[in-house]
């Protein structure tokens, strides 16, 4: 009796994914048969009972997932505006930035594309009380960024210049938060999965409205030579995990390039996240983002900078503890600012920073913590990166 049940819910596994592959995106569905695949093995010590649940769950997802890719659909942009983009899937990603890494589109300097990412989980979370513990060891890594993408021209020593025009979010995001993980790890208990709606611009919370704000968790380019693989969970010089929740629409990410072609790659997006990111988490969410990279041609910083949508201009610095990453970011800012403003003495500017400046913490969760300075909004309208 098990064994006829489990084939019914291997049955509704395949016709779940190809009600998946008809979604507008692709919604890495080789990963979420995976998933599935797993918790049907993990039905399997559920008795009969646990099986009919959980084929009942089954069903539910396949109905929930028809509606949603329903309700998700959005009206046509300007089709000239569309046939000018290119589309980058999401069926492309990697888990690590390295020295070497070969391209799957190409984008001209001015050249905009949509850019499809899948969430930190690999979009296998689906529905309260997933076991992500389980599910991850089907999945090929947590983070992945959509790319590499090469830009024509970029050059060692150059900066991309990446506008983010848009970021569309998909209509659910996913949490998981676990004991002894993250900020406050000490505090939570056991593994906790939830699954969130989005609409009309809100996150229903348990029935609070959150508006939402999304931003971009990851983007980076190639790293240098020296400093090897970095994985997509580490932010560093390249950019990567750097979880600044001011990487959103209209504003501008400086990356500095170490290799041919930049190599740039983008994920991670969270409909909506705090400064710390203290639960290992914002709300992971599958998105589609519109992207426009610009060259500068032979000078670069060391560290990312980020101009938001308000015209702040902030340096985003990684280290092992806040002290360093704090360090690094005030001082960054500060040769940042001796670069651009003629006439400014170091000791006017460090004064400048210490009135109006901000030193910011943007994650304290990944294998390096991230902090950033900037001098707010409106006091150096003339500054330019």
């Amino acid at each position: 009796m098990i064994a006829l049940m489990q084939c019914a819910w291997l049955a509704l596994v395949m016709v779940r994914g190809a009600a998946l592959a008809t979604m507008p995106s692709l919604r890495c569905v080789r990963q979420q048969a995976r998933a599935d695949a797993a918790r049907a093995v993990h039905a399997g010590n559920g008795g009969v009972r646990g099986i009919i649940a959980l084929m009942l769950r089954a069903v539910s997802a396949v109905y929930y997932d028809a509606r949603r890719a329903g309700r998700h659909a959005r009206p046509p942009r300007d089709f000239d505006e569309v046939q000018q983009m290119q589309y980058i899937g999401d069926d492309r990603f990697i888990h690590e930035f390295g020295p070497d890494m070969a391209p799957v589109a190409t984008l001209r300097p001015g050249e905009r594309a949509t850019v499809r990412t899948v969430d930190c989980y690999c979009n296998v979370l689906r529905r309260d009380g997933d076991p992500w513990l389980e599910l991850r060891k089907h999945v090929p890594g947590p983070n992945p960024a959509t790319g590499p993408i090469a830009i024509e021209g970029a050059q060692p020593g150059d900066t991309l210049a990446v506008s983010i025009l848009d970021i569309r979010p998909d209509a659910q995001g996913a949490m998981n938060v676990r004991a002894g993980v993250g900020g406050l790890g000490d505090y939570v208990e056991g593994c906790e999965t939830r699954v969130f709606g989005i609409s009309d611009g809100a996150v229903d919370f348990g029935g609070r409205k959150l508006p939402i704000a999304p931003m971009i968790g990851v983007i980076g380019v190639a790293t240098a030579q020296v400093n090897g693989a970095i994985c997509t969970e580490t932010p560093h010089m390249h950019g990567g995990n750097m979880d600044d929740r001011h990487i959103t629409a209209g504003a501008t990410v400086y990356l500095p390039v170490s290799q041919p072609g930049a190599q740039l790659a983008l994920g991670d997006v969270h409909a909506l996240m705090g400064d710390g990111e203290v639960a290992i988490c914002g709300l992971e969410c599958a998105a589609e983002v519109d992207i426009c990279c610009e060259l500068i041609k032979g000078r670069a910083e060391q560290w990312p900078v980020v101009r938001d949508a308000a015209g702040c201009y902030r340096v985003n610095c990684s280290a092992d503890t806040l002290d360093e990453a704090a360090r690094l970011a005030r001082g960054a800012l500060l040769e940042f600012l001796e670069r651009r403003l003629d006439g400014m003495t170091r000791n006017h500017i460090a004064m400048l920073m210490s009135l109006v400046g901000d030193l910011e913490i943007a994650q304290i969760v990944d294998p390096l913590v991230t902090c950033r300075m900037g001098i707010r909004a409106g006091i150096l309208p003339e500054l330019k990166f």
